[in-house]
């Protein structure tokens, strides 16, 4: 059954739904609000039903409300941190929860030098090694539980690797050996590694690139 309800000066028509309001794919719950000040303390949304003369709050898309019926909360996946210590690769959820090693290097003196991730494949992508017993490569993983590590290409024995990026639109991997100056990339699997740019001419003296990173969509080109 269609309710005509006002939000402001727009007329609506809200759908009843198990309970609850829908207004555009937004929902609500019935209770006893005033539109008329502050928003009736909604946090998103306060519609009025001009038939049943009654206020509700209602929640944009992927939110909903939360017990007060009025503050709206999330519904969308809460978003994972990455980060990088001397042996390990891990992540964790920005409100401290959900903590997980993706790899681990216990039995050698291994650091993770750069690393970054692919949505679409569920991959995280980084650089390890630098030690006398660990040649330094690049390396994946599932970015879910870390199943899957592996090695995809092995890189010179005194590359300086400071920087890695994916460019998720070319499936590409991109880093920055700062002992060359250059940068260098592969496929996803590690296959067609060449040298991609030479940066030594943007180094005064004996400096070294120390960062690099990639725009896919070219949105700074000039």
């Amino acid at each position: 059954m269609g309710r005509v309800c006002r939000d402001g000066n727009a007329v609506c028509v809200l759908l009843m739904l198990s309970g609850a309001c829908v207004l555009n794919g937004l929902t609500a719950q019935q209770v006893p609000i005033d539109c008329s000040a502050n928003r009736g303390g909604c946090q998103h949304t306060c519609v009025t039903s001009i038939l049943q003369k009654r206020s509700f709050c209602i929640c944009d898309a992927s939110h909903q409300l939360s017990s007060d019926r009025r503050t709206c909360v999330s519904t969308e996946p809460l978003p994972y941190l990455l980060y990088g210590e001397r042996k390990k690769l891990g992540r964790i959820r920005i409100t401290g929860t959900h903590h997980r090693i993706l790899q681990h290097f216990a039995s050698v003196d291994v650091d993770f030098k750069a690393f970054d991730y692919d949505y679409e494949s569920s991959q995280v992508f980084f650089v390890a090694g630098d030690s006398p017993l660990f040649w330094p490569h690049i390396g994946a993983a599932s970015m879910y539980d870390g199943s899957g590590g592996r090695a995809l290409y092995y890189l010179p024995r005194d590359a300086r690797v400071t920087s890695l990026n994916v460019d998720w639109l070319r499936k590409r991997i991109l880093y920055l050996d700062s002992r060359r100056n250059a940068v260098y990339h592969c496929n996803f699997n590690g296959s067609s590694h060449s040298l991609l740019l030479n940066l030594s001419s943007q180094v005064s003296g004996n400096g070294q690139l120390s960062g690099l990173t990639i725009d896919p969509y070219s949105r700074f080109e000039c």
